[in-house]
């Protein structure tokens, strides 16, 4: 239930951003899906074709013209990229906050001036109107990612598919460690984030009386200034100890994200090394694809140790 409640949030953020700004919504896909459409070139693509032309002794234009599709790829994705940058984003990113700011307003003087003394309202205007400086685009920008990241994996299982349905596995597991791992560390982190919301503001409280010209008299003439930075002190120290609540367990978690990576040498390159040489046969092909001598018929100590890992032996 709150999994559905926050994407009718996302969503609804999606719809009124589109309102606002359509060519932001269309550029943001735009780049997100240039970004997946490389590294789905040079992750499937270029090196099967690469290492296909290498093995079957293909000119010198075939592999050139390879190298040439993806400089073109690069260079209509760098375009993209600072067009988007420098101009769309820079341009449609204070129109949204202006428009959405002045509804917040208008909100904000349809209300009693009564409403103001009440505490719960108060923290909700605050919050709102703090949040509506970035958060809306940042929704944006992350729905547009998590849909080009779905348009990349549906293209690279059905690659993979196509080649090898064996080599799922490769996709499969470290996808699922990805997902689990994940959630558990962003959950983590949003435990710790709003932990530290209270004194974070009681910070940003000091900073603010600190500087405000009306309080400068009180600050030199009483002791509040010395009550002041206990109340800094004492918040920094909760802000301090929540990190080292949270630190090493979204350490932890973000160690075995990274050890389940998809493109983790370790359990990416050695068993395709051990299905190669075990079912392959072509020595070659083998010697290209690992860079630790699998595909070696000599009895290299890699090469064993790729065997044994496939052949349980």
């Amino acid at each position: 239930m709150k999994e559905k409640h926050i994407w009718q949030n996302n969503f609804y953020i999606f719809r009124l951003i589109w309102k606002i700004a359509p060519s932001r919504v269309i550029f943001s896909f735009l780049l997100n899906l240039t970004d997946s459409a490389w590294d789905i070139y040079f992750s499937i693509i270029f090196y099967r074709y690469l290492l296909n032309g290498i093995i079957e002794q293909k000119s010198l234009g075939y592999l050139l013209l390879l190298v040439g599709i993806g400089a073109f790829l690069y260079f209509i994705r760098r375009i993209l990229f600072n067009f988007y940058s420098f101009r769309v984003s820079v341009e449609t990113d204070q129109y949204i906050y202006e428009t959405l700011h002045m509804r917040v307003y208008a909100k904000a003087t349809d209300v009693e001036l009564a409403a103001f003394e009440n505490t719960a309202f108060y923290e909700m205007y605050t919050k709102a109107c703090l949040e509506t400086s970035g958060r809306p685009v940042a929704v944006l920008d992350n729905l547009t990612s998590v849909f080009s990241t779905c348009v990349a994996i549906i293209s690279m299982v059905i690659a993979l598919v196509d080649m090898d349905s064996f080599a799922l596995i490769f996709v499969i597991f470290p996808l699922t460690s990805q997902l689990l791992f994940g959630k558990k560390k962003n959950q983590l982190q949003y435990s710790l984030d709003v932990e530290n919301v209270a004194p974070g503001r009681e910070k940003e409280y000091v900073n603010r009386t600190v500087y405000l010209k009306e309080y400068a008299k009180e600050l030199r003439s009483t002791n509040i200034f010395s009550v002041l930075m206990r109340n800094y002190q004492l918040s920094s120290e909760r802000i301090t100890r929540n990190y080292k609540k949270y630190g090493i367990k979204l350490a932890t978690l973000d160690l075995m994200m990274s050890l389940f990576n998809l493109y983790n040498p370790v359990f990416c390159l050695l068993p395709v090394c051990a299905v190669q040489d075990h079912r392959v046969g072509n020595d070659e092909y083998r010697r290209i694809l690992c860079p630790l001598g699998c595909g070696d018929r000599s009895g290299g100590e890699p090469a064993a140790a790729c065997r044994h890992l496939w052949q349980g032996t």
